[in-house]
């Protein structure tokens, strides 16, 4: 789990979860998932901004940006 802040707007917060699911098992994953999410929303909703996505994305690029692009 990551989690950031904008430094500009500390009510701005990105969380993103990281998992080795496949696609075929997002939907029970987020089944799992999904009442813990609630929970955490409702717990934090006082010290952030009001949600603006909720959504699960497939990793298609690990990129490193550390390394010289090269060409």
């Amino acid at each position: 789990m990551l989690s950031a802040i904008d430094p500009a707007d500390p009510q701005q917060l990105l969380t993103v979860a990281l998992d080795d699911a496949t696609p075929e098992q997002v939907p029970e994953w987020l089944d799992r998932i999904g009442a813990s999410d609630r929970r955490r929303a409702e717990r934090i909703k006082g010290l952030v901004g009001p949600w603006q996505l909720n959504s699960t994305y497939r990793i298609v690029a690990d990129d490193d940006f550390a390394s010289p692009i090269t060409r």
